[in-house]
C-alpha cells in the first residue's frame, strides 16, 4: 500500500501439463501415461482419520514402490499436507469434492453450501501440481433421473468449476444403469465398475474421454450384469485400450468403514491396514512393474480370509504351505503369478515343470499336486535366465519373535511415528502363519504406543488397544514420538513364553534452525 509492503503469499508449484483425450487417454507433458490408481481413504488404522505426516508419507512410499502412479481421493478432499506429499513424490492426483449431490447426508446442505464447498477445494488446492482432474461427485442418485435434472446439476457444478479454476478438467464418477446423457455432462467421465460398458460406450460416443474411477481387484462384470464374476482382470481391458485414461483400484488398502459384520472395516484391499501387501495383490505388481518377479498363492476356501463383500473379493488365496494332517496327499490348487515369460516350479526339490505364461490368463499359472510338507520354489524365467525367485516353506513351531522397525530414529517434535512390525518366526526362520499367538506391547521412555495392532479387521478389542493376537504370523506396534528427545523401549509379551523381546529405539531433538520441506508444516 504505496510504499508499504502489507502482504505476502509463498506458495510451492510445479510446471507441467495435462490433459485427458477422448483417443490417447490421460498425457503428461504430452506423453501418454496410464494411470496406474488407488482409490484412497484418509486413515490410519489406530491412529483414525487426523494424521500425523509420517502416516501419510509411509502409506505414499509403499505404494509408490508397488507401482502407484495415481492417487483418488476418495470421496472428499485430503489434507494439504497429503497434496505436498504428492507433489514431492510424484504421484498425480484426482481431487474429489462430494460423494452425494442433493441425496444421502449431503442432501440437506446442498443448496447453501455446494459452491462454498467446492471453492474451497479449488481455492486451497488450486497450486498442486499434483492435481490433474478436478472431481465433482460419485455414483449420484442423479444419474438415474430420467429427466435432465442431474444433467442441468452436473453442468452447473462443471461450470463453477471452469469458471473459478479453468487449468484443469471435471470428472464425475457413474454407477452402475446412469443414464448415457447424465455421463456425457463433463470434461472427463469415470466409470465405477463399468468397463464392458465403457467399451461399447466408447463406440457411440468417440468423442467422450474415460477412465475407471473405481476397479475391481479380480472380478470384472459383463454389459448389463455387473454381477458375472467374469475372472479376466479389469485391469486387462484397461491396459489393452489407448482410449482408456486408468484405472484406480477400490480399494488400495483396507480401512476402517464401510464394515460387514463381523468385520470393522473393508477387508478387500490390495494392502491390509498394516500396510503389508496381500499374496492376492500380486498381478497387478507384476503388471505395473518391469522388474521381474514371481509370486506363489495357494488357493483353499479353509482359509481365514476376511473376505468382504462378494464383488470385490478374490478366491481365498494365501502364501501358506502349512495344512492340517487331513490335507496330506489331497491334491490342491497353487498360483505362481509373474510378469517372466515362464515359471519352472519346485516341489520338495523335484521339478513339477515350466509352463510358459501366455498360455494362462491373468499372467498366472495354475498347478495341481499333492500336498507334502516341506518348500514350493517357483523360478521366473526370461529367455534363457531364472530372473526372479519366490519360496514358501511349512514352518514349525513359533520359537522366536522377529520386529523390524521402519525407522529406529524419530524427531522429537511430538508427531513423529516408527512402525514395528513383529513376526513369529521357526527355528530356520520361517513366517509361522498357522498358529497365531496373543501379544501385548507396552512401551518405556520417550514415546507413546498408539495401538498394536494385526491386519484382521475382525478384532474383538479397540483398534487403540496394546494387544492384540497375530493374523497370518504378524502384528504391527504404531510409535509416537513426545516432544523430548531420549530412548524409547518397546516391550513384546507374547503369549506362553516366558521372555519378553525389546526393541529400542532412539527420539532426537529437532536443529533450532529446523524447516520442515512440506509446505504446510513449515
Amino acid at each position: 500500500d504505496g510504499r508499504k509492503l502489507v502482504d505476502t503469499y509463498e506458495t510451492v508449484f510445479g510446471v507441467r501439463t495435462c490433459e485427458f483425450t477422448s483417443d490417447r487417454g490421460f498425457l503428461l507433458n504430452g506423453k501418454p501415461l496410464k494411470l496406474k490408481g488407488f482409490c484412497l481413504h484418509q486413515d490410519d488404522a489406530s491412529l483414525g482419520t487426523a494424521l500425523p505426516l509420517r502416516s501419510m508419507e509411509r502409506k505414499l512410499e509403499i505404494c509408490k514402490e508397488y507401482g502407484v502412479n495415481a492417487i483418488r481421493c476418495s470421496h472428499n478432499q485430503p489434507s494439504p499436507e497429503f497434496l505436498d506429499l504428492c507433489d514431492r513424490m510424484g504421484f498425480v492426483v484426482i481431487d474429489e469434492a462430494f460423494d452425494k449431490w442433493k441425496s444421502g447426508y449431503y442432501a440437506q446442505y446442498f443448496d447453501a453450501w455446494w459452491q462454498e464447498d467446492l471453492k474451497n477445494m479449488l481455492v486451497r488446492d488450486r497450486n498442486h501440481p499434483s492435481v490433474v482432474l478436478w472431481s465433482i461427485g460419485n455414483e449420484l442418485q442423479e444419474a438415474w433421473d430420467g429427466s435432465d435434472t442431474g444433467c442441468r446439476r452436473a453442468a452447473m457444478l462443471q461450470d463453477f468449476v471452469h469458471e473459478f479454476e479453468p487449468s484443469r478438467q471435471v470428472c464425475l464418477a457413474a454407477q452402475n444403469r446412469h443414464n448415457e446423457k447424465f455421463s456425457g455432462v463433463t470434461d472427463v467421465v469415470g466409470y465405477n465398475y463399468l468397463e464392458a460398458r465403457m467399451l461399447s460406450d466408447h463406440k457411440k460416443f468417440p468423442e467422450r474421454r474415460f477412465l475407471v474411477t473405481e476397479e475391481l481387484p479380480y472380478y470384472c462384470g459383463a454389459e448389463g450384469n455387473i454381477r458375472s464374476y467374469d475372472t479376466n482382470n479389469p485391469w486387462n481391458i484397461i491396459a489393452e485400450n489407448d482410449f482408456i485414461a486408468g484405472g484406480f483400484l477400490w480399494t488400495g488398502t483396507d480401512y476402517i468403514g464401510e464394515a460387514g459384520w463381523p468385520s470393522h472395516g473393508w477387508p478387500a484391499g490390495l494392502f491390509d491396514i498394516c500396510m503389508v501387501e496381500k499374496p492376492r495383490a500380486a498381478f497387478h505388481r507384476a503388471m505395473w512393474n518391469d522388474e521381474p518377479m514371481v509370486r506363489i498363492a495357494v488357493r483353499d476356501n479353509a482359509l481365514d480370509i476376511d473376505h468382504g463383500r462378494d464383488l470385490w473379493q478374490w478366491p481365498n488365496m494365501g502364501a501358506i504351505w502349512n495344512f492340517p494332517r487331513a490335507y496330506e496327499g489331497l491334491v490342491i490348487e497353487v498360483n505362481t503369478t509373474t510378469n517372466c515369460e515362464r515359471v519352472a516350479l519346485f516341489h520338495n526339490g523335484n521339478e513339477m515343470g515350466v509352463r510358459r505364461t501366455a498360455d494362462y490368463p491373468n499372467h498366472t499359472i495354475t498347478w495341481c499336486l499333492p500336498y507334502r510338507r516341506g518348500t514350493l520354489v517357483a523360478k521366473g524365467i526370461n529367455g534363457t535366465d531364472t530372473v526372479a525367485v519366490h519360496e514358501i516353506r511349512t514352518a514349525g513351531d513359533a520359537v522366536r519373535l522377529k520386529t523390524t522397525a521402519d525407522r529406529g530414529k524419530l524427531m522429537a517434535d511430538g508427531q513423529d511415528l516408527s512402525y514395528v512390525q513383529v513376526e513369529l518366526l521357526d527355528k530356520d526362520g520361517t513366517l509361522v502363519q498357522h498358529a497365531d499367538r496373543h501379544v501385548k506391547a507396552s512401551i518405556k521412555g520417550e514415546g507413546r504406543l498408539v495401538g498394536f495392532i494385526s491386519s484382521d479387521l475382525r478384532r474383538k478389542t479397540p483398534f487403540t488397544s496394546h494387544e492384540d493376537k497375530t493374523y497370518f504370523g504378524r502384528a504391527m506396534a504404531i510409535v509416537q514420538s513426545t516432544r523430548k528427545a531420549g530412548t524409547i523401549r518397546l516391550r513384546f509379551d507374547v503369549e506362553g513364553w516366558d521372555e519378553p523381546v525389546w526393541v529400542e529405539l532412539t527420539s532426537e531433538a529437532l536443529p533450532k534452525d529446523y524447516v520442515s520441506d512440506i509446505p504446510s508444516f513449515r
